[in-house]
């Protein structure tokens, strides 16, 4: 699976979960993917970002829509120069 698809299949999960239980964390979540973005897919941005702001991988986990973490591990191992 490529970069590109496997980044979009992440980013639909979160926009499913967005349809189906919006919650002030996804601001804190799109933040953090921006911040994953900007550092050339530095993967301790993204968890820097949600630590900084109370967000655990067990929270990500416990959504209705999860965001599941090994997924998006290995999309963010895609993204690794």
């Amino acid at each position: 699976m490529g970069r590109c698809h496997a980044l979009l299949s992440v980013l639909q999960d979160w926009h499913q979960k967005l349809h189906n239980n919006t919650t002030p964390d996804d601001i804190v979540i799109c933040e953090a993917f921006i911040a994953f973005l900007e550092g050339n897919g530095d993967n301790g941005a993204y968890w820097r970002h949600l630590t900084d702001n109370g967000i655990t991988r067990e929270r990500l986990e416990s959504f209705d829509r999860a965001i599941k973490v090994l997924w998006l591990a290995s999309v963010m191992r895609l993204f690794a120069v």
